[in-house]
């Protein structure tokens, strides 16, 4: 499992958009905030994960843990995540899977790597 997070940027239209140091400051540590809740839950619960806060693209670090480091669900972390206490999931071979609440995605990732174990105990016993 691996966690990214970014924080969206700004966007210049026809308005202006003015931001503070403090304000921006102020968002990446409340992403960072939720980050770390978020990465603390999965551990506490006995999921493997890791915290991925490179500077690389998203698209970059999605792709390069489904496809070359073969990790089974990367969660995205943003604005509406944090909004919704939620995380956005995308699986390895199917890609974005939706959208779940923290705890709801920790108990299907429990109940997934439960039933594999009762899977790989049958057929070693069979």
């Amino acid at each position: 499992m691996s966690v990214l997070t970014h924080v969206q940027g700004f966007t210049q239209d026809d308005a202006h958009i003015f931001c503070t140091s403090e304000q921006l400051v102020d968002e990446i540590n409340g992403v960072i905030d939720f980050t770390e809740q978020v990465y603390k839950k999965m551990r506490e619960a006995g999921i493997r994960v890791n915290l991925d806060d490179r500077s690389e693209s998203m698209n970059y670090k999605i792709r390069e843990s489904l496809q070359d480091k073969k990790i089974p669900y990367v969660c995205v972390i943003g604005d509406r995540e944090i909004e919704n206490n939620a995380v956005a999931v995308c699986a390895r071979g199917i890609g974005q899977v939706g959208t779940f609440g923290i705890d709801e995605f920790i108990s299907k990732i429990i109940e997934e790597a439960n039933l594999r174990a009762n899977e790989s105990f049958a057929a070693a016993k069979g």
